[in-house]
């Protein structure tokens, strides 16, 4: 896979499995996470948030959503989540899957956490901390020890950038996308996933209005997600 794919419901692995095997998944993103990352978000996200996310993306204008992994595990289960959303929620958990496992294209699953200061870059201090936070959430934790065991062993370094495996899910009209793939404020990459969608829409036009796809987190805007996309 040359890159990460927008989907309209369609994948080879399926939700059961996918809910199956994340935990091991997990084993192997700890690596993505000791390579200066990991990944934090303050909130906790509890049943009905997730429930309220998954009606907000369904019904974007558009509107996006920035899923983590354990996020994503979590709503595909929940009998409360939209069964019209659950095929895209199990593509980005596939997606994210298959980056940890095969090591490919894992720096578009990567989203980057901001400090307490604002920046990119989290001290030992400020690590130390947020760990001991009994308000963070318990998959952001995880991350954040393993970029402190890494400042730990690595003396010379004051700093650490804090990463964590999560995608974009939005939804789009017809005329939404026409006007973003023609504004110049689009990103390139964005682009080239909303004319694949455009496309899909096109030949499904007297089925459905709208399309759900799945990108890297940060090339559309996300007002409501404390994750930072990665560098671009």
């Amino acid at each position: 896979m040359s890159r990460i794919q927008s989907f309209s419901c369609s994948h080879t692995l399926r939700c059961q499995a996918l809910v199956k095997h994340w935990r091991l998944a997990f084993c192997f993103g700890h690596s993505l996470g000791t390579r200066i990352t990991g990944s934090i978000q303050f909130a906790d996200m509890d049943m009905f948030t997730i429930i309220l996310a998954c009606i907000s993306v369904a019904a974007g204008s558009p509107t996006v959503k920035t899923w983590t992994l354990d996020e994503l595990s979590t709503a595909i289960q929940l009998n409360q989540t939209d069964n019209d959303m659950k095929p895209y929620l199990a593509d980005a958990l596939n997606m994210i899957m298959l980056a940890i496992f095969t090591g490919e294209n894992s720096e578009s699953i990567q989203a980057l956490i901001p400090s307490p200061s604002g920046g990119s870059q989290w001290t030992h201090a400020e690590l130390n901390e947020a760990i001991k936070d009994p308000t963070t959430n318990d998959e952001f934790r995880r991350f954040m020890r393993r970029a402190l065991h890494y400042l730990e062993f690595n003396k010379d370094q004051k700093s650490v950038e804090v990463f964590i495996p999560a995608l974009d899910i939005s939804t789009w009209t017809m005329s939404e996308l026409n006007e973003a793939i023609s504004s110049r404020a689009t990103h390139p990459e964005l682009v080239t996933y909303l004319e694949q969608a455009k496309t899909e829409l096109n030949k499904d036009s007297d089925k459905r209005d709208k399309i759900t796809i799945v990108t890297p987190v940060g090339l559309i805007k996300n007002k409501e997600s404390t994750l930072l996309s990665r560098k671009w």
